[in-house]
């Protein structure tokens, strides 16, 4: 029998999800089973095994970090902790939902954020792509909206997209990634994966994309009423394009706008405002740019990732006493799991093995590997790729037994 895959339930705007009858009893049963865990931001609800429990802290931890740095300057503060409810089962997380968005592995519903991880159904890494889609709409409306009402609705919709696609590194995140697709060989065979990169090229080149003029002024009525992988794709490359293209060229405009949109000003006339009335023109602009992208465009952030994640475990083996003279004598010591952190006897520290695993596997793609003498003589790493550019992670501490922020400088 195939499996049966959930996938992420994209839900514009701000829902109240009424009860419905029968469904009581089994709503309190799967609350019933869930254990408190309380994260910065987040107070956590979960039924999932312990060292689960606390990857999910550490995961929320970063995403809101992210969320609130890129983000404070319009005056939104956490005044209270969010609610987080991730479930085990997919029938409790169901019940919860009142048999709502059955085919969805998280939501947030207007008042709390919630996800499924039954491993029967949706995997760990689609989970956390959605909470972390869905995380930004739950922020987006209690601390940048202030509860107050919502984002226009490509906005909500490709900043969380956005934020979706990042990459957790242990004690932070790396967003603006582009999916390049994947090319693998099994036996004789060749198989590929196209990327986002490519959907987006393609759709441009078809015509599938909508106005930027139709696209900013939507309502989240007719978002819903065609909720369409193209529809995402676009928003997703809209605001890559103004956050990223030419050097951060919009960046400011985009910035200010989402300013104007936060205070209630109309979407399109805000936008208008900061881009000029030209839009056709500024689409084809973003045509061009998404059209001329190479092949992989963002692999420097895919290797700031890696870096930036085996950086934090330097950072852990650093507070452990652990040294090292060079970067090989970290990676076989870390391949042996000798760098593993036992989540009962400092739980804030652990990180997953598994996180670390697939650090080490993608840091093979690079020979050049060094460890530096940093500030106060803390280790940093250092990775210096064939084409000269080079990326250097260090690490600060907070008091003696804890990591302050982990940081990846990238020298062209």
């Amino acid at each position: 029998m195939p499996k049966r895959t959930l996938s992420i339930c994209i839900f514009a705007g701000v829902a109240v999800l009424f009860a419905m009858p029968g469904l009581a009893g089994a709503r309190r049963a799967g609350r019933a089973r869930l254990r408190k865990y309380e994260a910065r931001y987040h107070v956590i609800y979960t039924d999932l095994p312990r060292d689960k429990a606390h990857e999910a802290i550490a995961r929320v931890n970063a995403m809101d970090e992210e969320y609130y740095k890129r983000t404070k300057g319009f005056g939104g503060k956490i005044r209270k902790k969010l609610p987080f409810y991730l479930y085990s089962r997919h029938k409790d997380y169901l019940a919860s939902l009142d048999k709502k968005f059955a085919n969805s592995a998280g939501v947030y519903t207007g008042k709390e954020l919630k996800a499924v991880a039954d491993e029967k159904l949706v995997g760990w890494q689609q989970v956390w792509r959605a909470v972390q889609h869905e995380g930004f709409h739950q922020f987006a409306h209690m601390v940048i909206s202030r509860g107050r009402g919502t984002l226009p609705v490509w906005l909500n919709e490709g900043l969380a997209e956005y934020f979706g696609a990042a990459i957790w590194t242990g004690d932070g995140m790396v967003a603006g990634l582009i999916d390049p697709g994947a090319t693998w060989q099994k036996g004789n065979k060749i198989f590929t994966r196209p990327g986002r990169l490519q959907r987006v090229q393609e759709a441009i080149k078809q015509g599938d994309f909508t106005s930027f003029a139709k696209m900013i002024a939507m309502t989240p009525g007719q978002w819903n009423a065609k909720l369409t992988k193209a529809n995402y794709d676009q928003v997703w490359s809209m605001v890559h394009f103004f956050v990223h293209a030419k050097d951060g060229k919009y960046r400011k405009r985009f910035q200010n706008y989402l300013g104007d949109v936060v205070k209630g000003k109309d979407s399109l006339g805000a936008f208008r405002k900061r881009f000029g009335y030209d839009l056709r023109a500024l689409q084809k602009r973003y045509e061009k740019w998404w059209l001329g992208l190479g092949e992989n465009p963002t692999a420097e952030l895919y290797d700031k990732a890696t870096v930036q994640t085996l950086t934090s475990f330097l950072a852990r083996a650093y507070l452990r006493k652990i040294r090292f003279e060079t970067a090989e004598e970290f990676f076989t010591l870390a391949r042996k799991g000798e760098l593993d952190i036992d989540a009962k006897r400092a739980k804030k520290l652990w990180l997953p093995p598994a996180l670390l695993s697939q650090a080490l596997q993608n840091a093979q793609r690079h020979k050049n590997w060094q460890i530096k003498p940093g500030r106060r003589r803390r280790p940093t790493l250092r990775l210096t790729r064939p084409d000269g550019m080079v990326l250097e992670g260090s690490f600060t501490l907070r008091g003696r037994k804890g990591i302050g922020a982990v940081t990846v400088k990238i020298k062209k």
